[in-house]
């Protein structure tokens, strides 16, 4: 008995440690505050099921719903021919709530004829735990687009998606996420900027900063080596700057020459200066 009362509980602990590393958190409290900070004054709205009955977003607002699995939801957002549009959501899945890999949130915005000008979405990927998920889309003016440039109403359709299935077996069932949905414009771009690097650079050298001018220029430098005493001509000059005394004669006409540079001076053998 004991033996089998073992293997029960061996599987058990085996799930729970695997809960800890994938990071799953704990379940939510009773009364415990959401992790999740939601905007001052937001207003609650409800998403219709149908883009026809769909409720305006008004820009600059920041506004609360709620979806359940596999729910759809429309809104409507009511955009010029020269401001650039964005509709943000974040999802907020309860502590606790058991979610599969491909859970999820997606947004996407579109026009009068249902075509699509931007989407976007966020999973929650391998830890499997409850956290916040944001997506935005967006309509763009300019920048050679031909598509959703046209004022007129726009489809907002929020989309919940993945299956809800959860691999723990201390998770709470998946219900309904909470939803932060916000709609913001801004003035497009009057003239479009550059799309490429430049293909000339300017050729001066750029100043130094704060208007200095530097250091001034070096003394130029001399390429004439002087010239030797010997080469001018110079009388008694020998290697080491010392001036020779000595003299020979010559035969001629009295005259003495130095000895020549290097040469050396022939020695007096004893034997000839004997008488």
């Amino acid at each position: 008995m004991r033996q089998r009362s073992k293997a029960r509980v061996a599987p058990a602990v085996v799930a729970a440690v695997g809960a800890v590393a994938l990071g799953a958190a704990p379940a939510q409290a009773a009364g415990e505050p959401s992790p999740y900070l939601f905007g001052t004054g937001a207003r609650t709205i409800k998403g219709a099921e149908s883009s026809a009955d769909a409720e305006a977003l008004e820009a600059g607002t920041t506004y609360r719903s709620s979806i359940g699995p596999g729910g759809k939801l429309n809104f409507r957002v009511d955009l010029d021919a020269e401001r650039n549009a964005y509709v943000s959501v974040v999802a907020v899945p309860g502590q606790g709530t058991g979610l599969a890999y491909g859970d999820g949130i997606e947004v996407t915005l579109q026009d009068a004829q249902g075509g699509r000008c931007s989407s976007a979405d966020e999973k929650v990927g391998p830890g499997r735990f409850a956290r916040p998920m944001a997506a935005t889309a967006h309509r763009t003016i300019g920048g050679g687009r031909s598509a959703c440039q046209e004022a007129g109403a726009y489809n907002v359709l929020v989309e919940r998606t993945g299956n809800g299935a959860s691999s723990s077996p201390d998770a709470v069932a998946s219900g309904a996420w909470e939803l932060e949905i916000r709609h913001v414009t801004e003035p497009g771009l009057k003239e479009p900027g550059p799309t490429g690097a430049p293909t000339e650079w300017p050729s001066a050298s750029p100043g130094l900063p704060g208007g200095g001018r530097g250091r001034p220029p070096a003394a130029p430098v001399s390429t004439t080596l002087p010239r030797s005493p010997r080469a001018s001509g110079a009388a008694g000059w020998r290697p080491g700057g010392r001036t020779s005394t000595a003299s020979r004669p010559t035969g001629g006409s009295g005259s003495s020459v130095l000895p020549r540079w290097g040469a050396r001076t022939p020695r007096t053998s004893p034997s000839s200066a004997r008488p």
